[in-house]
């Protein structure tokens, strides 16, 4: 049985985004014959907390370190991989001796822990493969301050060039790196999507509503993704329409934002949207199985990989995205019968508006969607190429 040592910050019962994509990939390589032992942070350094993700990962060895307090000189120096580094050190080594595992899976963020990487190679021959769920150095939406710029122009060269196989979640992301290090083989590019994982859909609790007509959005928005153009819709349905908040609520899974409530208080909205706030996973699709409508919101930049998508679909639920650019979200929901995709334009509002009032008048009773689309996004499949792919690597070095 072949062995594989996990390094990731984000696991298990850790609520935080970046945990699902590592815990799906753990949970479905064990059915694919691996041997798995996990290194990540105590769940002490969780900002959330879901206890209910462990499901999928029971029976796993998981090795739980601690991490340095932030200094107040470095306020503005977020790499937690940072602090987390020194202990991460002591714990790898160890394990390596203990475990002896023919590979290691590096996924980030955070990033800069992974200079460990190509020494690990070095000291001990084993071959390792980086899974960026975000571009690190080529991030178009992470500050460009020298303190995050020098380390990973320095860091991301030595790791991505020593590794075995580098992994990005859309193309887009993956011709960044192909182009940026044009010297390494392209073959070792690769693309693994995020997805959604048919087991979280059993024995879901009843939908949660709000209104005749939810229009549901999960996840933050961040300072790139405006909702602006759908709520001046929203604004205008409710004023010509003359509706009332049982006709039709916004719903926001996700901790409040202060730009957001803003603009939602400026256009008069307050009582026709309900912020819940962080819920955890399953209780967040719960919202979502409850939604009429489920609401995409995305910058201006093609490689985006917004999850939600696939929690959308998964739920087979009607979606509108509101996008800047045309890529990975563009390319998805335009093979998906029942989306609608807005780019943002001086004319977004009205198509959003026209969109809103044709599904409040032909709202579908069932979405029927073909399982082999949905196929290609569950996270078993996902998991497959991953396993697939690591067993080549072992393989070649044999």
């Amino acid at each position: 049985m072949p062995k594989v040592l996990v390094i990731t910050y984000h696991f298990p019962p850790d609520g935080d985004v970046g945990a699902f994509r590592v815990s799906k990939f753990v949970k479905y390589l064990r059915e694919f014959g691996w041997d798995i032992s996990v290194i990540t942070v105590s769940p002490k350094y969780h900002k959330y907390s879901n206890p209910e993700l462990l499901r999928d990962v029971s029976g796993i060895k998981i090795i739980h370190t601690r991490r340095l307090r932030k200094p107040r000189f470095l306020k503005g120096f977020n790499e937690q991989g940072f602090y987390w580094l020194p202990f991460l050190l002591i714990a790898i080594f160890k394990e390596i001796y203990r475990f002896a595992p023919d590979i290691v899976f590096f996924t980030g963020r955070p990033f800069i822990h992974w200079i460990i990487a190509p020494f690990l190679k070095s000291l001990f021959g084993i071959s390792y493969v980086l899974d960026f769920r975000d571009p690190w150095r080529f991030n178009p939406y992470r500050p460009k301050t020298y303190r995050l710029v020098i380390p990973a122009s320095i860091i991301e060269r030595l790791a991505v060039k020593g590794a075995s196989a580098i992994i990005h979640v859309t193309e887009y992301a993956a011709e960044l790196y192909i182009k940026a290090y044009s010297e390494i083989p392209s073959k070792k590019f690769h693309v693994i999507y995020n997805g959604f994982d048919p087991d979280d859909f059993k024995n879901l609790p009843s939908p949660i509503k709000f209104s005749n007509f939810d229009i549901v959005y999960t996840g933050s928005f961040g300072t790139f993704r405006n909702p602006q153009p759908f709520l001046e819709a929203l604004s205008r349905l409710i004023v010509e329409d003359q509706m009332s908040p049982n006709s039709i609520r916004f719903i926001w899974v996700g901790s409040p934002e202060k730009r957001i409530i803003e603009l939602i208080e400026t256009m008069g909205l307050f009582k026709f949207c309900e912020i819940v706030g962080y819920k955890p996973y399953r209780e967040a699709l719960r919202y979502i199985s409850g939604a009429n409508v489920c609401l995409i919101v995305a910058g201006n930049n093609p490689y985006e990989p917004t999850t939600k998508i696939f929690d959308y679909m998964g739920l087979k639920k009607p979606i509108l995205a509101l996008i800047g650019a045309k890529g990975f979200i563009y390319n998805v929901l335009k093979e998906y019968p029942y989306a609608r995709v807005v780019m943002h334009s001086p004319k977004a509002s009205r198509e959003i508006l026209s969109y809103l009032r044709d599904m409040l008048r032909n709202f579908p009773k069932e979405c029927v969607i073909e399982e082999n689309f949905l196929k290609k996004f569950e996270r078993r499949s996902s998991a497959e190429k991953l396993s697939k792919l690591m067993y080549e690597i072992i393989n070649d070095r044999r």
